[in-house]
């Protein structure tokens, strides 16, 4: 097809008004905003404000001297603009009403932080997150989490995969549904659901927790070696532990998870090797 063809067959096909499906979502996004503000407005809040002090850390810590940085430590610092974009993303799409594409981008972010942890368990050989030779170590993260840091996070991860494998777990509960009978329409659809929002909710906070969290134990010494002043050190000390608070009063499965950074700190202060972990119990 010529290219002034395709262009008119475009022109003829389009609509002069603003298309109805694309408006009726601008109108839902707009009411749901505004539910969640009234539901969830702490939760907003704290994140929007927390989110906003993690990402002052990283942009100073471009001040910071690192020629006394070890390679694992380097690669873990470049890995957190990208993974606070996708973890902001995530949380406009909670906001938004977008629950599952939330916890795709959850999904995403929490990888990216267990192969954080990774590099610190096994500094020497920071290049495996990216590419292992034959007879190296590979990285798994299944194996990683549940068998070396011995970490019970399995209903998260299964969580986001149901959602972040195409759907499955929402079209396979469809197709039950329409096999016993109980038809419902198929369409797009847009709906406020307060179960579906809570998934998302909890894992951004414990993601946001955990980040922030790194970076103040990995990082503390960098930002204390720089042009930071000392109420904005205090407000960091603070906020994470108003996260780790945040954490232990969740009433679900999260509420144990403020224990196991706690292992995690092993790790990354240099106290405990990975060895160690895995060897315990």
């Amino acid at each position: 097809m010529k290219k002034d063809e395709l262009e008119k067959l475009i022109e003829e096909t389009q609509e002069a008004e603003p298309a109805q499906t694309t408006l009726d979502i601008l109108q839902y996004v707009k009411k749901h905003r505004a539910l969640v503000l009234n539901e969830f407005g702490k939760y907003i809040k704290y994140f929007e404000d927390y989110f906003d002090v993690l990402n002052m850390e990283i942009k100073a810590l471009n001040y910071s001297e690192k020629k006394a940085w070890p390679n694992h430590k380097r690669i873990q610092y470049l890995m957190f603009p990208e993974t606070l974009k996708t973890l902001h993303r995530a949380f406009e799409d909670i906001v938004d009403g977008y629950y599952d594409e939330a916890t795709m981008l959850l999904r995403s972010v929490y990888e990216t932080y267990i192969k954080i942890i990774f590099l610190s368990s096994y500094p020497e050989n920071w290049h495996i997150i990216f590419f292992s030779k034959k007879g190296e170590k590979k990285f798994n993260l299944t194996n990683f989490v549940e068998v070396e840091l011995k970490l019970d996070w399995k209903f998260m991860y299964r969580a986001m995969s149901h959602i972040y494998h195409a759907k499955t777990y929402r079209n396979f509960n469809r197709i039950v549904e329409m096999s016993q009978g109980k038809h419902s329409e198929i369409a797009l659809k847009y709906d406020y659901n307060e179960k579906d929002i809570s998934m998302p909710l909890n894992i951004s906070t414990f993601l946001l927790y955990a980040l922030f969290h790194f970076a103040l134990i990995s990082f503390g010494k960098d930002l204390g070696n720089i042009n930071i002043s000392n109420d904005k050190i205090l407000r960091i000390n603070k906020i994470d532990k108003a996260l780790r608070g945040i954490m232990d009063a969740s009433r679900n499965s999260f509420s144990h998870m403020g224990i196991d950074i706690d292992k995690i700190d092993l790790i990354i202060s240099g106290k405990k090797s990975i060895q160690d972990i895995t060897n315990a119990g």
